[in-house]
C-alpha cells in the first residue's frame, strides 16, 4: 500500500519535473547560439547513430540469430 501511495505521487508530479527540465534546457538553447549549433549538431549524430544501430541489429544480427537458432532446432 506504502509503495502504491509514493507511485502516485510520483506520477503525479512527474509531469512538473519533465516540465521544468524542458524550460531549463529551452533557456539554455535559446542563450548561446553556439552552445545551440554544438548541441543540434551531437542530437543529429546521435540520432543518426542511433538509427544506423537499429537498422544494423534488425538486418543483420536478429537474421543471423534466427539462422543459428533454426540450425539448432533441426537437429
Amino acid at each position: 500500500q506504502i509503495i502504491m501511495t509514493v507511485l502516485s505521487w510520483i506520477i503525479r508530479l512527474l509531469p512538473i519535473g519533465i516540465f521544468a527540465i524542458i524550460f531549463d534546457f529551452s533557456l539554455r538553447l535559446s542563450i548561446s547560439d553556439e552552445f545551440s549549433q554544438d548541441f543540434l549538431t551531437q542530437l543529429l549524430q546521435f540520432s543518426v547513430l542511433v538509427t544506423g544501430l537499429t537498422l544494423f541489429h534488425g538486418f543483420v544480427i536478429l537474421p543471423l540469430v534466427e539462422k543459428a537458432t533454426r540450425c539448432l532446432r533441426l537437429k
